[in-house]
């Protein structure tokens, strides 16, 4: 009996010898079966954060909220284009007003000699005895014929606005002159420059006359030619020389000319102060600008067909260290039938804009200083009025960082108007009855300038629900007068009106819970005028605003209040082996309510780029709302467990999921002893966790 039990046994032990042999290819295919494991998925905290988001809760000695909210209405901030200084680009023009031409002097001699051969007989006498004593008879009507004068060494064409030609005689003829008239004229034009005469020269004398030859062309090549020559003779006998002559010297003096083909001298051709007025909307009259940002633009053009010494200066801008803007610069001869150009910007942030003229008693002025010179080349150059500097400059983008002087009488009408309002910007939807509610109307005025504002409407707009209430209140169209801010130190004036349940219908306008505020306002500027006697001010950032200011016990009734929060959602680390290893599994919700708010709990899933994949919970679960004390407070929190299968095709959905909306909306639960409002207090507050066992195929 012994050896049969010894044989079977090692007839199994070969049997399973075999079997392993056989079969160890098949332990290499990697067997799979399914096992099981608790995961955590995601935690949430649900409180009045999700619901009032940024905005203030105070707590109260009894650790019940109080909801504190600050919305801003309207502002008008000089900063952003209140106060404008519009873009003025100003087109000068400037002449060359002063091209002057250098004094210059000429000097013709008319010999005995010249004369005497154009006197007929008398002439021939006196040529024939020269070098001997003779007497000279009379001589009467004598003429002389052209004789040219040059002076193309000086100008060739010269068109003068004014200037003066002083001719002097000096009589170098034995005998005295008892008149002399002669003509002067250009050359090729033939008109006549001067016609002048002179009486009673003696012999070895001056005389000296001034002709004006303002409005006159003056060429370079002149004839000069005596008209009438007469004189007594001599009563005795005379040492007759030929060479002895009449000297005449042309002295041209104080030539400013409108053109002229010349030899110039080195000199100013512009210099002088423009002033520019800013014309201002309602009438402002400003006296000084400090700039906040902005840019003085000027393109300057020459039509000299000479190098130009250019200045520019604007010494009404200051920068910090006292220091003003001036330009010195070249500009190039101007080419044939074209101009020569420079382009030049100044950054005016920092500056200190005087705006109050050449006098200093001016308003929305600035004063620029042009000037323009040039060198004496030694050659001829045409140069004429025509020949002008032309300037386009002006203040572009200025913004003001402080401004000061009359900011004008206007009335700015704003709106209606819709701003957003986001008391409750993260409720869903639902609605909510509140206890009470205070609003704040602050209208702080950080301008100096006395301002009256009218409130048409106010009107409290739920976009997503399509509803609206508007404010019923004597503020609505009753103008308010705003003092002015006063300064040094800036402080801001401040009108302040309450709004509650007693005077107005505040409570309905917040209990729609808006997102946005609607408003139409007027805003007189300066009413009574400039009162302030050019003493007006405004900041870069000191505002005129209206502000709304809320504030609450968080003691409500709520109706299908939802609150929502979203959180990270992945279930890449549910398992070693991957989002495929799992087959599916049971979702486990624990929901520790400490709310005495009755909620329906909803979880939504969505993939990176925010598509929906699925809902987590087939149908809205309810969540009991957390006990009251005694004393009408909840003293622990409710759990309510909720637990969810998901199949192979639920899982397959949110594998892919990446965040989760968590999604409960609110219902007041009616406790008879604690009053149809609930008080909401700072520890309350819904846990939402979520836990998921799955099934893993292992081996896959």
């Amino acid at each position: 009996m012994l050896k049969i039990t010894k044989s079977i046994f090692l007839f199994a032990t070969l049997l399973l010898l075999i079997v392993f042999i056989s079969c160890k290819k098949n332990i290499e295919l990697k067997p799979s079966w399914e096992t099981s494991m608790l995961v955590p998925i995601l935690k949430s905290n649900l409180n009045l954060g999700n619901i009032v988001g940024d905005t203030i809760i105070q707590s109260n000695s009894d650790s019940s909220l109080q909801l504190i909210y600050e919305s801003t209405l309207y502002s008008l901030k000089p900063g952003d284009g209140a106060f404008q200084i519009p873009d003025t680009i100003i087109k000068g023009t400037y002449n060359l007003t002063n091209l002057a031409l250098a004094n210059q002097a000429i000097i013709y001699n008319l010999s005995l000699g010249q004369a005497a051969q154009q006197m007929g007989p008398q002439g021939q006498f006196i040529i024939s005895s020269n070098g001997t004593l003779a007497t000279i008879p009379p001589i009467t009507n004598q003429s002389s014929g052209d004789n040219d004068v040059n002076a193309t060494q000086f100008f060739q064409t010269a068109t003068l606005e004014h200037g003066f030609l002083d001719i002097t005689i000096y009589n170098g003829f034995p005998i005295d002159i008892s008149n002399i008239r002669f003509q002067i004229k250009n050359k090729i034009s033939g008109t006549i420059v001067a016609d002048t005469f002179f009486t009673n020269i003696n012999s070895g004398t001056t005389s000296t006359k001034r002709v004006d030859l303002s409005g006159k062309t003056v060429e370079g090549t002149l004839v000069f030619k005596i008209i009438d020559l007469d004189s007594p003779g001599s009563a005795t006998a005379v040492l007759i020389d030929t060479t002895d002559a009449l000297q005449m010297t042309m002295q041209v003096t104080e030539m400013v000319v409108t053109s002229a083909t010349a030899v110039f001298p080195s000199q100013d051709i512009i210099n002088q102060d423009q002033e520019t007025i800013y014309n201002l909307s309602g009438g402002a009259k400003l006296k000084f600008i400090n700039v906040h940002s902005g840019k003085l633009q000027m393109t300057v053009h020459s039509a000299i067909k000479q190098l130009v010494h250019f200045n520019y200066g604007f010494p009404g801008a200051t920068d910090q260290f006292g220091g003003s803007i001036n330009l010195t610069t070249d500009l190039p001869p101007a080419p044939v039938g074209g101009l020569s150009s420079l382009t030049q910007e100044y950054d005016l942030a920092g500056y200190r804009l005087d705006l109050t003229g050449l006098n200093h008693i001016s308003y929305n002025s600035f004063v620029n200083h042009i000037a323009a010179s040039i060198d004496s080349t030694g050659q001829v150059q045409t140069l004429s009025f025509a020949d002008s500097i032309y300037i386009d400059y002006g203040l572009v983008d200025v913004v003001p960082e402080y401004i000061e002087g009359f900011l004008g009488q206007q009335i700015l009408t704003l709106g209606p108007e819709e701003v957003n309002f986001d008391l409750f910007k993260n409720i869903q939807s639902g609605s909510i009855s509140l206890e009470d509610v205070n609003v704040g109307i602050d209208i702080e005025n950080g301008v100096g300038v006395n301002a009256r504002l009218n409130l048409y409407e106010l009107t409290a707009v739920n976009s997503k629900k399509n509803q609206s209430v508007s404010l019923s209140n004597a503020l609505i169209n009753s103008p308010q007068n705003l003092a002015r801010a006063t300064d040094p130190p800036l402080t801001p004036s401040l009108l302040s009106f309450l709004l509650n349940t007693s005077n107005s219908n505040i409570k309905n306008l917040v209990e729609v819970l808006p997102d946005k505020m609607k408003y139409k306002i007027d805003l007189f500027i300066n009413p009574d005028g400039n009162i302030s006697n050019y003493n007006d001010f405004a900041y870069y950032n000191s505002p005129l605003n209206v502000n709304l200011n809320v504030s609450m016990p968080l003691s409500i009734q709520a109706v299908g209040l939802v609150f929502q929060d979203t959180v990270a959602f992945d279930l890449s680390n549910a398992s070693a082996k991957g989002l495929d290893a799992i087959k599916d599994g049971v979702f486990t919700v624990f929901a520790d309510n400490g709310f005495p708010l009755q909620a329906s709990l909803q979880l939504y899933l969505y993939d990176e780029w925010g598509g929906f994949l699925d809902s987590l919970i087939v149908a809205p679960h309810t969540i009991s709302a957390a006990p009251l004390n005694s004393n009408c407070k909840v003293s622990e929190v409710l759990r309510s467990t909720l637990q969810v299968q998901a199949d192979a095709n639920k899982m397959d959905r949110i594998r892919n999921a990446k965040k989760a909306v968590v999604r409960a909306v609110f219902d007041t639960k009616s406790i008879t002893p604690c009053g149809i409002y609930t008080k909401i207090y700072s520890t309350y507050n819904l846990s939402v966790k979520l836990t998921g066992r799955f099934t893993y195929l292992v081996g896959q």
